[in-house]
């Protein structure tokens, strides 16, 4: 099976919408042209505008008119994610064209109304999977934590990790979860299954949360860059790998409600030169002011074959060691924004509610850098993503390495004060 992405330039109608597909897709059975719906969640949409009180729920309205109304009361950055469409082909379907899947995106390209027409892509979390006491934390060490708390803890700040969930009963991360209002159920959702379930089988989504906020001065487990931040857990991962509309559902979940940084310790699992599904819903977030982190990868490379290094307001992470070398794996290049530590790095775990282990990869070093932001947003307030990702690079300490790792390593004491 093959999932093709296509944007629209305005809305059509339905018979116009079925046009395109049709002219695109030609194949020998008419009743199998594969399955076609929006990228982004049609539900997620009404539930918002009715919940933000800008369409109102009339009885037994029926839901293609409830979602109409919420997209006539978008703005127009907003619904142009919602004229990205997904088409679903079988291996039956797609043999059945002359020329295969190329043939189908080359088509689609050619015709007037369409935007864009790529693959789905897919994504991998950037780690390599292999009482604690402060001094076995070298990562907060190395970037100056102890004197930048001195200054701001994050209070307050929401941090959006994209990952695999959370556990939401662990000691160390419970506390700094953001809720709604003053009730107890966690701001998030599971794209991958389309719940409210947002357990962590895999570990890393918790992981990476601690190093972000795990609560401090509670005598327990770890303490995290920005110890009063909070922490949005959107489950786009339930295992190793998602894709370009889980993340793009995901990105926009989180800016929906009310993130100010999202942390994606997840990178490109092959060189990818553009995803304009993902590209979108990256740029609807920034849009919004809000700043996006992501891990460099793990696979030893220039980070020029990857299009989301070569964002010029993405931020974009390296991993280095204990030493300040460059840690085994991490990708490397002059795009990178900056280095952090993520070799070896000690924060929660998924197996008990009080437990830590030790992990490795960019996706630690993305989260150092997501916190570092969160204590700097605490302290200065909002700030113009430009601005942060130059005082991440000019405010970082520098290192020396073989190959290039941005400007040097965060100092999160230099870039808040």
């Amino acid at each position: 099976m093959a999932t093709i992405n296509f944007g629209l330039k305005k809305q059509v109608s339905q018979e116009e919408l079925q046009s395109i597909v049709d002219t695109a897709v030609k194949t020998r059975d008419r009743s199998d042209t594969g399955t076609l719906k929006r990228v982004l969640n049609e539900e997620q949409a009404v539930e918002e505008y009715l919940d933000k009180q800008k369409i109102t729920d009339r009885g037994d309205k029926p839901n293609e008119e409830l979602f109409l109304d919420a997209y006539n009361a978008m703005e127009k950055e907003e619904k142009k994610l919602y004229e990205i469409w997904q088409l679903e082909l079988s291996e039956d379907t797609i043999n059945a064209q002359d020329g295969g899947t190329e043939k189908i995106l080359e088509t689609l390209k050619r015709n007037p109304d369409v935007e864009f027409a790529e693959l789905n892509q897919t994504y991998r979390l950037s780690w390599t999977p292999n009482e604690p006491q402060f001094s076995s934390l070298y990562g907060l060490k190395k970037v100056e934590c102890e004197k930048a708390w001195n200054i701001s803890k994050g209070k307050g700040v929401i941090v959006a990790v994209v990952d695999s969930g959370i556990n939401a009963k662990h000691v160390d991360v419970s506390r700094n979860l953001a809720r709604k209002n003053s009730n107890r159920d966690i701001i998030g959702y599971n794209f991958v299954d389309n719940n409210n379930d947002l357990s962590d089988t895999f570990g890393h989504g918790t992981h990476v949360a601690g190093i972000i906020a795990a609560v401090g001065n509670n005598s327990q487990g770890v303490i995290g860059v920005a110890p009063e931040a909070k922490i949005m857990p959107v489950k786009a991962f339930s295992g190793r790998t998602s894709n370009s509309n889980i993340l793009a559902n995901a990105i926009k979940f989180a800016v929906d409600h009310g993130a100010q940084v999202i942390n994606n310790s997840w990178a490109y699992d092959e060189r990818i030169p553009s995803d304009t599904t993902l590209l979108q819903a990256i740029n609807y977030a920034l849009q919004k002011g809000v700043v996006c982190v992501f891990a460099a990868g793990n696979k030893n490379e220039n980070v020029r074959n990857y299009w989301i290094a070569l964002h010029p307001e993405l931020i974009v992470v390296a991993s280095t060691d204990q030493n300040d070398g460059k840690a085994p794996g991490s990708n490397w290049g002059n795009e990178i924004t900056v280095a952090a530590p993520g070799f070896e790095i000690l924060s929660l775990q998924i197996g008990a509610n009080n437990g830590v282990v030790t992990q490795s990869g960019t996706s630690m070093a993305a989260a150092h850098v997501s916190g570092a932001i969160a204590l700097y947003l605490a302290k200065h307030g909002k700030t113009p993503v430009g601005s942060i990702k130059n005082h991440l690079k000019s405010k970082a300490d520098y290192i020396a390495t073989s190959v290039p790792l941005g400007s040097g390593r965060l100092n999160c004491f230099n870039l808040i004060r």
